[in-house]
């Protein structure tokens, strides 16, 4: 459904129109982050115009990712005969230059269009019981078994409470973060708690 807008020469899409004013001006036209956009004062209609707006671009990309996962399906599907057929096709051809090299008894076969190499496999060692190898090795050549302290990180949390919380930056993410204290106020060194600043959540639809 169209309607004319005021100003405009022509029809525009109902929602564009019902949509006009929830958008800073040049929203659309510019490829900046949009947190870098000021959001204006607003009454309660306005906010309530908001939630309308993200119920319909929800809406809207769910239709979007619907049309788009069908064509991707069968393009899969193509792409996965393709690929059966060339995989197919490959292993065939393997195949046939490995014998042909082997017939030949050269170690390495030139061709126009490639070279041909027999690789001589290196043995390795395959544990069928590795802690009697471990308990063996241990007292028989001790360089060969390595010791290894592990921390038991599911249960350090419990151990220990959290110090003053504060902002911190973590890779490229604002985080909260707090050192872990004993009962006696010493900090844990090398271990932080890190968690994701409060902020609100939204739910939008009118069963919300």
């Amino acid at each position: 459904m169209s309607v004319e807008a005021v100003g405009r020469a022509g029809p525009v899409d109902l929602e564009e129109y019902l949509s006009e004013g929830i958008f800073p001006p040049g929203f659309h036209e510019r490829d900046d982050s949009a947190e870098n956009y000021k959001v204006p004062d607003a009454d309660r209609d306005l906010a309530n115009r908001w939630l309308w707006k993200a119920i319909s671009v929800t809406d809207r990309l769910a239709d979007d990712e619907a049309v788009a996962a069908a064509e991707v399906a069968r393009v899969n599907a193509w792409l996965a005969d393709r690929r059966q057929r060339a995989e197919r096709d490959l292993v065939w051809l393997t195949k046939a230059l490995e014998v042909f090299a082997r017939r030949s008894g050269e170690r390495t076969v030139k061709l126009p269009n490639g070279t041909l190499r027999l690789r001589r496999s290196q043995p390795s060692a395959i544990f069928t019981d590795e802690s009697a190898a471990a308990a063996w090795l241990f007292h028989h050549a001790p360089t060969a078994v390595e010791t290894k302290r592990t921390v038991r990180k599911g249960v350090v949390k419990a151990l220990f409470r959290a110090g003053p919380w504060q902002d911190a930056i973590v890779g490229e993410a604002h985080r909260v973060v707090a050192p872990l204290v004993d009962d006696e106020g010493e900090v844990v060194p090398g271990v932080q708690l890190v968690r994701a600043p409060d902020d609100y959540t939204f739910t939008w639809g009118r069963d919300a």
